[in-house]
């Protein structure tokens, strides 16, 4: 058998051969030794679990059964059983024509072909050259075959989809569009893809297909699933002898620490979500384990130590892990009265009971003192003494409490406490200060420490521990403080005087994304490498990385391109890209030729000859570049202009009368209109122009015209008299007199109106001895103001008589006399006269009253001692009339925590205030008066955020920075063990960057560390390996050949890995032979071209190929660019080309061109 191409693989070459050798389809079945170079198109997929390669048909023709033996294309001497038509097969060898093809899911025996096969089968041409055949292919290869995509349902040069057939799984469907077109005991119905898609479909109207042989043979199955509540597991289904098994599918249980994907949703052990929260497998609900599942090891639970906890004990405080168990410190619950039992209670409250026990009430005139009520009290006794002895029968022997002495304060003198003798003893201080209690020896009134309460919270001054308590009354350190943050780019340790120091590191980490590699610490922070590589190369998939799941290449429903122009609706279905149907070229034009071509789509080419363009009224149309031009338009003119012409539906002259305006020749005529077909005019023109200055005519040929008169006329204007014509125009005579003799008018002639007197504004006189600046006002003569009457006497009534003028007569108004100390003056005769004297007491001790009679009443400031009455002066005197403070009372208590100041009421007042002082302490921040004193709190903050100095504070200096020796970072990832010196951190070692990989470059970078950069693909790592992506395999040496055969499509070829070059081969398409008309018929046109190159590529990377058709005997080109033929030139061979980097027309690297006819 002669192979079509071949691809060879190696280290660094690849032989990549694409052929077409004359064109045609693939091989329908291949030999056991050629199964290993067998067409990536022509082997069952994976996904339905196919183990046999068998053929992949080409879909084309009409759709139907197969009949039965005694119909159509039966040889005569074949017997049903025999290896006929239609008998079922799985090997070539049991078919008597020697091929075995599939149908419905199965194999059955085929027959050769010249054109016409069985309803239901096409005539296909299969092989090529010597191995040329036309042999009977179905239509519905694959129909009602077991699958789980569309891929499963992949047939040559087209393609099927796989159906969803609800709980009994899914199975591949056959396209259609009405039921005619399925095989009996199919439906053509609307259905829906495995990927979601909806389409029409050949569906089993069984509702269930049954197992073929070839499927039982392959173990061909179908998807299936279990689902509850906790989710769905998916299986499949198996082809077996009695039918399809039942699921196998799991049952979905709720997730356990197992290592384990249990309900089935991709993720293994991953946490619960329970109440809207999420809960780990392993949560113990301890605080003091770290919970961790280990896979199929289950849960492991690590005790945790030095970790803040709650123990659920409220009566505890300061919890912390130890050993994995949460334990506090009690609650100490002290209110340092003997009278009460303090406790602690369920809330996490102190309870102080009262009890009955002795007690001292620290009096000494008392006996026998106990608890009652929670307060210490005893029994008066006679406590009266004379002299310090006197008392000593009441001593209690215990110093403690101090010493007695007769108190001679008052009578009767009394027993009392000698001041200062009862003994205060300092409290501890230091670390253990916490775990000391103060105590005083009664005997000898000396103070010591003795041990106070276990487990009460202190400092060991370790900062590498924590829950450190009392012990004994001393501070005992508690669990090793826990360092660990958590994370994977820091190194933990722990320095007793500062704690915990976290330093950056740059080790590998995973940042928990699958959609990242190489991923590395970098300043703590475990960062993404590279992207994963997700790009399929499939224009039907959407492509994208999920964190969790890595790459998805999800089929999509995109508009594509099957390559093939001449059929429409292309679109993705089950990652394939499908056409719905062929295209149909005809643009309803007679003057194109139609045809499709199958690189450019529908060609309409023009042509030449008669056409009509639609309209009767146009002859002799014809073809033009491919559109029907009018030709001479029909002439329909009766030179009427009365008439509308035009041409009818029937190509026939139409003259209409109209009614529209026309002109009958006459101009002394107007409103000429057409009527019955002719012209008539409505009346006659009026020749007058409306002016009586002109005489007006009219003239047939002319028109209207007119001559001057003189006429009289009325010019329009009322100003004028005896008016005449002259030269067309009414001109006006003599001027009219308007004269009203007021000389508060303006007096003028209007031409419309005629005289008009206008009232001015105009001086005059009113003849009014009692008005001035007399004017003209509405036509009339009026004063404007009153003739001023005044003689400036407040003693005389002033008027005016208009016929005699101004009058003064005397009157008795009040007045002024002129005399400061007089007052209720008063006229009389024309004159002012003296009233009542004044008394001038203004009541002020500071200033001495009299009366002038030019100034009225005088008061003159006196300098007489005198009382302000406000306590806050002293020495007061008069000045200027006033009570002047001679001084201020001074109120100064010399302390800045007071303000002092002084109450008009009250004198000297001291208040205390809360301002900003110096309690003298540079360790206190916030010093504030209080209570009449400054007080100090809050500790100054002496950090200098530098781990290199030790951090405190001095009362006297204030905050002071001791260099330490510290472990530190310098801040240069190149540098390791750094310490601190001098109060800076020093670098320490040069970090040593070796990953022992001689497929890396090795470096460090200050910044993040080391870095290490693969070398380029190729290089010799040693022991005759190579380096690939920076990694040193050893690569086979080159081997293999990969071929391509015509299938009708695109193919892909994924270079694999340790290939870098590939060398590429291609022959393309032969062209198809003639039929003669005065020649005989030639078989087979001319060969197609060769092409040969070498590439250079990747691992990983994808070519796409094209493989040329052969053309047709006298019709259309192959596949791949060939010509279409003319009426007896064969079809042209379609070229062979590979693609890279896309599957356009710009991205063909090697091409080798199809043969002529």
């Amino acid at each position: 058998m002669k192979r079509l191409a071949s691809i060879s693989g190696g280290v660094a070459a690849l032989l990549l051969l694409l052929s077409s050798c004359s064109g045609g389809s693939s091989l329908v079945q291949f030999d056991a030794d050629d199964s290993a170079t067998a067409e990536p198109a022509d082997s069952v997929s994976e996904a339905s679990g196919a183990e046999v390669e068998l053929v992949s048909e080409i879909i084309e023709g009409d759709a139907n059964d197969i009949p039965d033996h005694g119909g159509e294309g039966i040889t005569p001497d074949c017997l049903p059983g025999e290896g006929c038509f239609g008998d079922a097969c799985q090997e070539n060898s049991q078919c008597k024509s020697g091929y075995c093809i599939e149908h419905l899911g199965g194999g059955v025996c085929t027959q050769t072909c010249e054109e016409e096969c069985p309803s239901g089968f096409t005539c296909t041409q299969a092989g090529e050259g010597p191995d040329l055949v036309f042999l009977c292919v179905s239509r519905f290869a694959n129909l009602c075959k077991p699958c789980s995509t569309n891929a499963d349902c992949t047939a040559l040069g087209a393609q099927d989809v796989c159906v969803g057939y609800g709980s009994e799984g899914s199975f591949c469907g056959g396209n259609c569009k009405a039921h005619a077109d399925c095989p009996w005991g199919f439906s053509c119905v609307e259905a829906t893809t495995t990927g979601g898609a909806a389409t029409k479909q050949c569906v089993a109207d069984s509702g269930v297909c049954p197992c073929t042989e070839k499927s039982i043979l392959l173990g061909l199955f179908t998807p299936c699933e279990r689902s509850n509540e906790h989710g769905k597991c998916p299986g499949k289904r198996v082809c077996l002898e009695g039918g399809l098994s039942d699921c196998d599918a799991q049952l979905p249980t709720q997730e356990e620490c197992n290592g384990v994907d249990d309900q089935c949703d991709g993720d293994v052990d991953e946490p619960l979500f329970v109440e809207g929260k999420y809960v780990d497998l392993c949560d113990d609900g301890n605080d003091c384990t770290s919970d961790l599942c280990k896979g199929a090891d289950g849960c492991e639970h690590v005790a945790l130590d030095g970790l803040e906890c709650k123990d659920g004990d409220p009566c505890t405080v300061a919890d912390m892990c130890g050993s994995g168990v949460c334990v506090g410190s009690p609650v100490k619950c002290n209110d340092s009265n003997p009278c009460t039992d303090d406790s602690c209670d369920e809330t996490g409250g102190c309870i102080y009971a009262a009890n009955s026990l002795e007690c001292d009430d620290s009096d000494p005139c008392t006996v026998a003192d106990q608890c009652k009520q929670g307060e210490c009290a005893g029994f008066k006794v006679d406590c009266d003494c004379q002299i310090d002895a006197d008392c000593k029968p009441l001593e209690d022997g215990n110093l403690c409490n101090g010493t007695l002495f007769c108190d001679h304060a008052k009578l009767p003198y009394q027993c009392a406490v000698v001041p200062d003798s009862p003994i205060e003893c300092p409290q501890p201080e230091g670390k253990h200060a916490p775990c000391l209690v103060a105590v005083c020896n009664p005997a000898d009134g000396k103070c010591s420490f003795a041990p106070g309460l276990d487990e009460v919270p202190c400092n060991d001054g370790d900062a590498c521990t924590v829950g450190d308590h009392c012990l004994g009354g001393v501070c005992t350190g508690g669990a090793e403080a826990n360092c660990n943050d958590g994370n994977p780019c820091t190194d933990e340790t722990c320095m007793p005087a500062s704690g915990c120091v976290i330093t950056f590191n740059a080790d590998d980490c995973n940042d928990g994304s699958a959609c990242t590699t190489a991923d590395l610490c970098v300043k703590g922070v475990c960062t993404g490498g590279l992207p994963l590589q997700c790009e399929d190369g499939n224009l039907c998939t959407d492509d994208g990385c999920d964190p969790v799941k890595g790459c998805i290449n999800a089929p999509n429903s995109l508009d594509c391109d099957d390559g093939n122009a001449c059929t429409v609706g292309d679109h993705c279905s089950g990652g394939g890209c499908i056409a719905d149907g062929p295209l149909v070229c005809d643009d309803k034009n007679p003057c194109t030729q139609d045809s499709c071509h199958p690189l450019s789509g529908c060609i309409y080419a023009a042509a030449a000859g008669l056409c009509s363009d639609g309209n009767p009224c146009t002859v002799h149309d014809y073809c033009a570049k491919g559109v029907c031009q009018p030709g001479p338009a029909v002439i329909c003119d009766d030179k009427n202009p009365c008439t509308a012409d035009s041409c009818d539906a029937a190509g026939l002259c139409v003259y209409v009368a109209t009614n529209a305006m026309c002109d009958d020749g006459n101009a002394c005529t107007a409103g000429d209109a057409c009527k019955g077909g002719k012209c008539v005019y409505a009346e006659e023109v009026k020749c007058d122009d409306g002016n009586v200055c002109t005489t007006d005519s009219c003239s047939p040929e002319a028109g209207w015209g007119f001559t001057f008169n003189e006429a009289p006329c009325d010019d329009g204007d009322i100003c004028t008299s005896a008016d005449k014509c002259a030269s067309g125009v009414c001109k006006g005579g003599a001027v009219l007199s308007c004269d009203d003799g007021n000389p508060c008018t303006d007096d003028a002639c209007d031409s419309k109106a005629g005289c008009t007197h206008t009232p001015n504004t105009a001086t005059c006189d009113d003849g009014n001895p009692c008005t001035e600046d007399d004017t003209c006002s509405a036509a009339k003569c009026k004063g404007t103001k009153p003739t001023p009457c005044s003689d400036g006497n407040l003693c005389t009534d002033d008027t005016c008589d208009p016929n005699i003028g101004c009058v003064n007569t005397p009157n008795a108004s009040p007045c002024d006399d002129g005399d400061k100390c007089t007052w209720g003056d008063k006229c009389g005769n024309g004159k002012c006269k003296p009233g009542t004297p004044f008394e001038c007491n203004d009541g002020n001790v500071c200033t001495d009253d009299s009366c002038d009679p030019a100034k009225g009443c005088v008061y003159l400031p006196n300098a007489l001692p005198c009382d302000d009455g406000n306590p806050c002066t002293s020495l007061d005197v008069c000045a200027a009339g006033k009570c002047t403070a001679g001084g201020l009372t001074v109120c100064n208590d010399n302390n800045l925590c007071t303000d002092d100041s002084c109450d008009p009421a009250k004198g000297c007042v001291f208040v205390v205030n809360t301002v900003p002082c110096d309690d003298g302490n540079a360790c206190t921040m916030t010093d504030v008066c209080s209570q009449g004193s400054c007080k100090g709190s809050g500790q100054l903050a002496c950090n200098d955020n530098n781990l290199c100095t030790d951090d405190s504070c001095d009362p006297a200096k204030g905050c002071v920075f001791g260099n330490n020796e510290l472990p530190c970072s310098d801040g240069n990832a190149c540098t390791v063990n750094d310490v601190c010196k001098n109060g800076s951190c020093s670098a320490g070692q040069a970090l040593t960057c070796a990953d022992g990989n001689a497929c890396t470059s090795d470096a460090c970078n200050p910044a993040t560390g080391c870095v290490y950069t693969p070398l380029p693909d190729g290089t010799s790592c040693g022991g005759g390996k190579t380096c690939l992506a920076g990694v040193c395999i050893d690569c086979p040496q080159p081997h293999g050949t990969v071929t391509f055969s015509l299938t009708g499509g695109q193919q892909n070829w994924t270079v694999p890995q340790c290939v870098t070059s590939v060398t590429l081969e291609a022959w393309g398409g032969q062209g198809g032979g003639s039929v003669g008309a005065c020649m005989p018929d030639q078989e087979d046109g001319g060969k197609g071209g060769y092409a040969k190159g070498t590439l250079s590529v990747g691992p990983g990377q994808l070519l796409y190929v094209f493989v040329g058709g052969k053309g047709t005997k006298g019709g259309s080109g192959g596949y791949n660019g060939g010509g279409t033929g003319g009426t007896y030139a064969g079809g042209g061979g379609g070229g062979s080309d590979v693609r890279k980097g896309g599957t356009g027309l710009n991205d063909r690297v090697l091409v080798a061109g199809g043969g002529g006819p």
